[in-house]
């Protein structure tokens, strides 16, 4: 608890609109030399989730970011022998068995992953997870106004925004947004600030808080390079 304490009270503090004092990369090499190997164990079960994109990334052919725990060369032979060692990973290689289908349906491979999360993780890497889940299913039936997944999935009724859980309800008027960039922008608002609330059952100073941090700082650094023109111009083609 006390190591625990000093990195968190050390860390700068994170603002939505203000630019970082330390990168992420940075920030990884400050908890490796305060926290422990089992400590830092954890760490890379929440980094799992960047693996999973980047792999994503690699069958759609996008560049791969530097946030996961895989090296990208070996997480391109994995992926090409089909032993990705990932939740949910065999499961999509069975049911997307070529490279065409692969390509096509990548984006399956987060909701795999997303829907068999080991129970072994920490509590509140699982709670962040089942976020992101509850969120894509939402934004998803938000965009077409069409329940492609069951409510047992979720818990509540998809149809019935009253019957939502309140952290999601800010989504319905994101998702309202017409221009993509706009949309990008208030979705990772919310994340950003949903994403505290995750640590309202956390022990004070506890690893959430830096799994929290973590999240919330690339959520930042993901939105200045969506900030960037070029990318806007890239949102607004892909929208139209």
């Amino acid at each position: 608890m006390g190591r625990q304490f000093f990195v968190t009270t050390l860390l700068p503090t994170l603002h939505f609109d203000k630019a970082i004092e330390m990168g992420f990369d940075e920030v990884i090499f400050f908890l490796k030399l305060n926290l422990s190997a089992k400590e830092m164990r954890q760490l890379d079960c929440l980094k799992t989730f960047y693996d999973i994109e980047n792999a994503c990334s690699y069958l759609s052919g996008r560049p791969m970011r530097e946030e996961g725990s895989l090296p990208h060369d070996q997480l391109r032979m994995q992926i090409e022998e089909e032993e990705l060692a990932l939740p949910g990973a065999q499961r999509f290689f069975i049911q997307f068995p070529s490279q065409e289908a692969r390509k096509k349906h990548a984006s399956e491979l987060i909701r795999f992953f997303l829907e068999e999360i080991p129970e072994t993780y920490p509590t509140f890497i699982k709670r962040y997870f089942a976020l992101e889940h509850t969120t894509k299913i939402l934004t998803a039936y938000l965009r077409t106004k069409k329940q492609e997944f069951p409510d047992t999935q979720l818990g509540f009724t998809l149809s019935e925004t009253k019957s939502w859980p309140e952290i999601f309800t800010p989504l319905e008027k994101c998702m309202s947004l017409s221009r993509a960039c706009d949309l990008a922008e208030e979705v990772a608002k919310w994340k950003f600030h949903a994403i505290d609330t995750l640590c309202d059952r956390s022990e004070p100073f506890s690893l959430d808080y830096i799994f929290a941090y973590l999240l919330k700082l690339r959520i930042i650094e993901n939105r200045q390079e969506l900030l960037d023109p070029s990318h806007i111009n890239i949102l607004e083609r892909i929208q139209q």
